[in-house]
């Protein structure tokens, strides 16, 4: 074929010569695509469909295969002819080199295309088919109904599971996702045959926010956009990464001003550009406005290196005067001066020091631009670079957005790889230097390395839980102790056992031992990273792409590490916590003792931080401001945050009804709500904390077809609170659960060995769980039928591990005797009130034996 019979793909700024970014200048020559048995041959011109679709044919029919062109299909686009068919050209299967060809008449489509069953970009089609299986469900009949928990195995195994690829393939809009959601939550309503339909958010929260813990569609289409996107920008095949790569640029740079539509700066959906960009990326930019999430580029040299329009960087920037307007850039280029490294250099960056390189114009400049234009908007052009100072204004400038805080190292995003490595590895060597920690024994140990690292959990004030992390590493000559950044919330004890490894090594190549021929043993207590090193040795540290690999930056900068230093000690495993006397335990109870020290996690004498390497992520990482960079495990970091979202949300209802910081934050236990065999409690909370219930104030307020007393001939209105906690018709199953619940309490209690306060407070509780009370109910009233319970202010004596413990399982079986009284209650009362019960009377004539007279009651 000839040259010009292929098509193409570059960004437009690079297709009128104009590059911008790096990004720019790809260009991606593609013919045929092709997956499992479909094809899709891209083409400029019709002409070249025909000869590249007979080759093809021609090509298959030797090997055997026969194209089926009932099921081909012409997509034209900017092109004259859009409608009826098109002859195509083919072979005689059974003689495949013969002369003779076929036309197949292929109809031509303007609006989809299908690949692998999928109508490309086309959400709406993949919500119509998704919505048709669900409206198609039925739950399995049987005598009787299967309770809650059993309905939400039933959703997982047999609906969600089917759907997940659906999504996979061709994720939705939010708002298509939320509809299926809706339409699931319509479907169990219908089987529990409650008259009043519960809120469906409800049943698709997590069980910490007073959830059911289902599966919910909306969180999985969100994975799914937001997975794909980072997929794409990292894929490991060139051809599908330089794809995303030109359709990012064209994005940035054609309908968003020059910024990022991932840095998490802009505001507004792109959902109206949806048939220009992938549909798949504007879900998964819309999940990263709502979560406040942004995308970060971590390799943005090109800034350093001057690889930028200029045009690129002035429309990030706030509008004139403070920065130059277009006419001032039109007149630099056309005195041929396009981008930043034709204006000005930067400073080299310092690896002894944090501070941003500094931009210096070029001394040449004024001269050179006399005879232009550009000469007269000199002074303010050097002015302007004078603002621009360092390379931290012109990063969060690309951005656009201001920094999120101290912690908020951005700017380092634009060194180079490399440096930013020197960078780190030199903070280590300085705190090695200057720590106070004692090496191992030279007198007991020979040359040997140990690390070791230690994580406890810390809750600042007005702030979320999270874990400190500190690593330790010690030899014969020296020692260190650092701890991981606090802007790095989501670091586990995982990355700190890595960074013990990295800290050991250069500890050794920096010791006079490092020229021996043999080099030393390293010891660590962390087996899985034992044995990921001796399985990855052979492998080159950037080789390393599974996004399913936790601390896989750390694990990269330590592969990297012993790549570079072939001398590099061997790394070993010993048992932690041991009474041995050898060498390898003493070593490590030396570096445990030094990571796990009251000081090294005293909240003012902390060792100095070290951030999480940056220089080994992806090109493309998740960043969160309030936990730093989110390498792996998106699912589960998604589904926390949108848990942490909801806890605040007016449109799960349990918010409208409890201020609920005020009760015990302890999460309920799993086991009523999704293990149960019997769960009529669990559905009765599903409706109660929906507000749900059909009580006589209810149907009286919405139906008008009862008045709005008590059934049992209270002078009180019938409401929820009414029923379960101070109607007397319901005292005796109140009292009996009351008295199991003290004796339960009780035991665990005197089991526990507790001191005398403690159990004069949670007995004290205990006995006013099921009543209103002023001293205990932080709104005055209880509410026990909602699952939640008062909160336990204890002793100083509660801080301790064991009596959390024992807390938490009190709490629990606080839980279970409420939620189970509000089941027996509901259920006595829908007896008593059912209409077929009323109908019945004793004149019907039916009598029983005694023994089962219960069951007229």
């Amino acid at each position: 074929m000839a040259p010009d019979d292929c098509l193409i793909f570059q960004s437009h700024q690079g297709a009128i010569g104009k590059p911008h970014t790096p990004d720019d200048h790809l260009r991606l020559r593609v013919h045929m695509v092709e997956a499992m048995d479909d094809s899709i041959l891209l083409m400029p011109t019709l002409t070249a469909l025909q000869t590249a679709a007979l080759h093809a044919d021609r090509f298959q029919a030797t090997y055997g295969w026969e194209t089926n062109w009932s099921k081909s299909l012409l997509y034209a686009t900017q092109a004259p002819t859009t409608s009826g068919t098109v002859p195509i050209p083919s072979v005689d299967p059974s003689d495949p080199d013969s002369p003779n060809l076929t036309n197949n008449p292929v109809p031509i489509t303007t609006d989809f295309f299908d690949f692998l069953r999928v109508q490309v970009n086309d959400p709406d089609t993949q919500y119509d088919k998704i919505r048709q299986i669900i409206s198609n469900f039925s739950f399995p009949h049987l005598p009787t109904r299967l309770p809650l928990t059993a309905l939400r195995r039933v959703l997982t195994s047999c609906l969600i599971s089917r759907i997940r690829p659906y999504l996979s393939y061709q994720p939705l809009a939010r708002s298509s996702a939320l509809c299926l959601d809706h339409l699931l939550a319509h479907h169990v309503h219908d089987y529990l045959g409650f008259p009043f339909r519960f809120n469906s958010q409800l049943l698709f929260a997590p069980l910490s926010d007073l959830g059911f813990d289902f599966r919910s569609l909306v969180h999985l289409n969100d994975t799914a956009a937001l997975q794909g996107l980072l997929r794409d920008l990292n894929h490991h095949v060139s051809t599908f990464r330089t794809m995303a790569r030109i359709t990012l640029a064209d994005w940035t740079c054609m309908y968003n001003k020059c910024r990022s539509p991932l840095e998490g700066t802009v505001s507004r959906s792109f959902s109206r550009l949806a048939r220009r960009l992938p549909a798949a990326w504007v879900t998964a930019h819309d999940v990263l406005r709502e979560f406040g999430l942004s995308i970060r580029l971590t390799d943005q040299s090109y800034l350093v290196t001057g690889e930028v329009a200029l045009r690129h960087i002035v429309r990030g920037l706030p509008p004139p005067p403070s920065s130059p307007d277009s006419l001032s850039i039109t007149n630099l280029e056309r005195a041929g001066i396009t981008h930043l490294s034709q204006l000005a250099s930067w400073t080299s960056p310092s690896t002894s020091s944090p501070v941003p390189p500094q931009l210096i114009p070029h001394a040449h400049l004024h001269t050179a631009l006399q005879p232009f234009a550009a000469g007269r908007d000199w002074p303010r052009l050097q002015l302007w670079l004078m603002r621009l100072s360092t390379l931290a204004d012109l990063v969060h400038a690309a951005a656009g957005a201001p920094p999120l805080g101290p912690f908020d190292h951005r700017w380092e995003l634009a060194l180079p790889r490399s440096t930013r490595r020197d960078i780190a590895e030199l903070q280590i060597r300085a705190a090695a230097t200057a720590s106070p920690a004692p090496p191992l024994n030279p007198h007991l140990l020979p040359p040997i390395l140990a690390s070791d690292a230690s994580a406890v959990d810390i809750a600042p004030p007005l702030s979320q839980p999270s874990k400190h992390v500190t690593f330790a590493a010690a030899s014969t000559t020296s020692a260190v102790l650092m701890s991981v950044a606090p802007s790095d919330r989501l670091a586990s004890s995982l990355h700190g056992e890595v960074l013990g490894l990295i800290a050991a090594t250069l500890l050794h190549l920096d010791s006079p031992a490092a020229s021996s021929p043999v080099p030393p043993t390293l010891y660590t207590d962390h087996l899985n990273s034992v044995r990921f090193i001796d399985s990855h040795n052979s492998l080159p540290s950037f080789s390393l792409t599974s996004s399913f690999t936790p601390a896989l930056s750390v694990y990269r900068w330590l592969l990297d590490l012993r790549s570079r230093f072939p001398n590099s000690p061997r790394i070993s495993y010993t048992p932690a916590h041991t009474s041995s006397a050898s060498i390898p335990a003493r070593a490590n109870a030396h570096v445990d003792a030094l990571a796990s020290s009251p000081a090294a996690h005293s909240p003012s004498l902390r060792p100095p931080s070290l951030p999480l390497p940056t220089f080994t992520l992806p090109d493309y990482t998740l960043h969160s401001p309030a936990h730093g960079y989110v390498e792996s495990n998106l699912q589960s970091f998604l589904a926390s945050h949108a848990s942490s979202l909801a806890s605040h949300s007016d449109r799960l209802r349990p918010n409208l009804l409890l201020f609920r910081p005020l009760y015990d934050q302890h999460t309920p236990p799993p086991h009523p709500y999704t293990r149960a065999s019997s769960a009529y409690s669990a559905a009765v909370q599903l409706y109660a904390r929906s507000s749900q219930l059909d009580t006589a104030f209810t149907r009286f307020a919405r139906l008008g077809d009862c008045l709005p007393w008590c059934h049992a001939g209270c002078n009180a209105i019938e409401t929820m609170h009414h029923i379960f906690v101070q109607c007397p018709s319901f005292d005796g199953l109140r009292q009996s659960a009351l008295q199991d619940l003290i004796r339960d309490t009780s035991e665990q209690l005197a089991a526990a060995e507790t001191t005398p306060p403690l159990t004069e407070v949670v007995l004290r509780i205990t006995s006013a769980l099921f009543s209103d009370s002023v001293d205990v109910w932080p709104q005055y009233t209880s509410r026990y039928y909602f699952g939640t319970m008062p909160p336990l202010r204890c002793t100083t004596a509660s801080n301790m591990p064991a009596t959390q413990r024992l807390l938490t399982r009190v709490v629990h079986g606080w839980h279970i005797a409420s939620i189970r009284l509000a089941g027996r209650i509901w259920g006595v009362y829908k007896r008593r009130t059912s209409p077929r019960r009323s109908a019945a009377s004793p004149a019907d004539g039916l009598s029983l034996p005694p023994h089962l007279q219960y069951l007229l009651h």
